[in-house]
């Protein structure tokens, strides 16, 4: 399985105004790197959790079908705009949506056949079907669990004050007190 954001978020947990108050910055010289810390910070800690914290498009590609749940990366789904496939003949087709179940109730999001359905056959292919999702856990910075925002704001701090990329001091990519703030929501791979 693998993913790829197709339409990244427009907003990110922590503003930049959040990380100079929490660094004590008092000038605009370094609004655009903040910006940009904010954004490899995020990025960083989603990979971690393994979910999308602010709401983005996702394209999720597997080489078929599975024989009865498909299970989803990136954590709350909000909706699945649409599942294509390339059928045995080598066609492109899109699955109704009448003919799939999403749990969005759930952590760790999951597809199922609606009832008196089955998954169609594929041809045999690398990444023959295609699901596009909306996943995070909303538009603004006050859907997300401030927990995580905290933890965006640290790892951003980090980048902000260690800027060199080697150090005598034990740097980890994502300190652990920062991991420990995102782990109640990482969701589980397996």
């Amino acid at each position: 399985m693998s993913y790829q954001v197709i339409t990244p978020p427009t907003t990110y947990p922590v503003t930049v105004g959040d990380l100079k108050e929490h660094c004590r910055i008092d000038t605009n010289d370094d609004d655009v790197y903040l910006q940009s810390l904010i954004e490899v910070a995020t990025s960083n800690l989603e990979a971690f959790a393994w979910r999308s914290f602010m709401t983005q498009t996702v394209e999720v590609s597997l080489d078929g079908f599975p024989c009865w749940e498909l299970i989803l990366p990136r954590g709350k789904v909000q909706s699945v705009t649409s599942i294509t496939y390339i059928d045995t003949a080598g066609d492109e087709q899109t699955l109704s949506s009448a003919e799939y179940i999403v749990d969005t109730k759930s952590d760790i999001p999951r597809i199922t056949p609606a009832y008196g359905y089955t998954w169609p056959s594929t041809q045999c292919r690398i990444n023959a079907v295609t699901i596009t999702i909306i996943s995070g856990f909303g538009s603004t910075a006050s859907s997300v669990p401030d927990a995580i925002r905290h933890a965006v704001m640290l790892l951003a701090a980090d980048f902000y004050n260690n800027r060199e990329g080697h150090s005598d001091l034990k740097l980890e990519a994502i300190p652990f007190g920062i991991k420990s703030l995102v782990q109640p929501y990482r969701v589980n791979q397996t």
